[in-house]
């Protein structure tokens, strides 16, 4: 399932201003039925298909990791950096999946991006 323009931007409504980011992140939950704020990652992590959706990086030293599952069909995930992030993260798939080079664009110029998963590719949608 991709998210929706409305969704995303909020996302990124909600990384502009942390004050009224939760308050955006509660209304989008609340109306369409997801319960999970964004998880903020300060360190390199891994991502769960159980539980990260949406991802939020604010690392300010080192050179942080983001490690994908193993992909499956129209798996998505919303990556999107804190305006407090120094630092490039890289994104690394699982065993023989790709990343497309938009996903990789987005990482290295710190964008935010929207992931999906399809025939082995990790696709920017």
């Amino acid at each position: 399932m991709a998210i929706s323009k409305e969704l995303n931007q909020a996302i990124s409504d909600t990384y502009q201003n942390q004050s009224i980011g939760q308050e955006l992140v509660g209304a989008i939950n609340a109306s369409s039925n997801m319960v999970q704020a964004p998880r903020v990652a300060t360190i390199s992590t891994s991502l769960s298909p159980q539980s990260d959706y949406r991802v939020l990086l604010n690392s300010t030293s080192g050179s942080p990791v983001v490690t994908l599952p193993a992909g499956v069909n129209g798996q998505t995930f919303a990556i999107a950096y804190h305006p407090s992030n120094s630092q490039t993260w890289t994104m690394t798939p699982n065993g023989s999946d790709t990343l497309s080079s938009a996903v990789t664009s987005a990482m290295s110029g710190k964008t935010n991006v929207n992931i999906q998963h399809l025939n082995g590719v990790w696709y920017a949608v």
